[in-house]
């Protein structure tokens, strides 16, 4: 409102004012032939249309959040001792990652907490048989979610060998639809990037999403 001096006491609008009706406010005052989208007054290097996946992805975004609750608790997380346990395993018995482990305890959590695994329809609660959890990839700033089917019955092990041969396809571009659809649940994760938080949407058809921002060093001072 400050960038188009429009003062917000002329936008006669029930509830929060929204930036778009900012600009359509300044629109119909001015005359303007831009299009309400755009950001007014400003110069664009270029611009980028959104087509194929991209555009499914921004309109999937907008009715989650549209249509879902959102709702966040952020904690923090010791894994020191896993870090070691997994330092311990990959000498011993073979690779192990930390997200194969973290997909593994999901699952089981899941068997005990349904309610998130599930997905609202207007008034009642869709709670799904089968616990399959979508992985977030990013290849190249494009985002893919495969799916890891019927986790609590896999071997860790396995799990690490799916994510393995699911990355490989997505590199490829080779990987079978089937291994995208029908995720019950979804894990987030930025571990291996220097994010140290962010707040995920929920995907259409689920209850929750689960966030893993990048692991640091802490010092922790001993005051005894």
């Amino acid at each position: 409102s400050k960038e188009l001096n429009v003062s917000l006491k002329e936008i006669n609008v029930k509830g929060l004012i929204k930036e778009k009706d900012v600009i359509e406010f300044y629109n119909s005052k001015n005359n303007s032939s831009k299009n309400k989208d755009s950001f007014i007054g400003k110069d664009f290097k270029k611009t980028i249309k959104l087509i194929g996946n991209t555009l499914e992805a921004k309109d999937l975004m907008i009715s989650s959040k549209k249509h879902i609750p959102h709702s966040y608790i952020e904690k923090e997380l010791n894994v020191t001792d896993l870090d070691s346990f997994l330092i311990k395993y990959r000498e011993t018995n073979g690779f192990m990652t930390l997200l194969a482990l973290i997909i593994k305890a999901t699952g089981q959590s899941l068997l005990e907490n349904e309610y998130f695994n599930s997905y609202r329809d207007k008034s009642r609660i869709m709670i799904y048989s089968n616990i399959n959890i979508g992985i977030v990839i990013d290849i190249d700033g494009k985002l893919s979610v495969p799916i890891i089917k019927d986790v609590p019955e896999k071997k860790i092990e396995s799990i690490v060998k799916e994510l393995l041969e699911m990355r490989k396809a997505l590199l490829q571009k080779n990987i079978d639809i089937n291994n995208l659809l029908n995720g019950t649940f979804t894990i987030s994760a930025l571990d291996h990037t220097s994010v140290n938080r962010f707040y995920p949407i929920i995907h259409p058809k689920q209850a929750a999403v689960l966030a893993l921002p990048s692991i640091f060093e802490k010092l922790n001072m001993n005051e005894k």
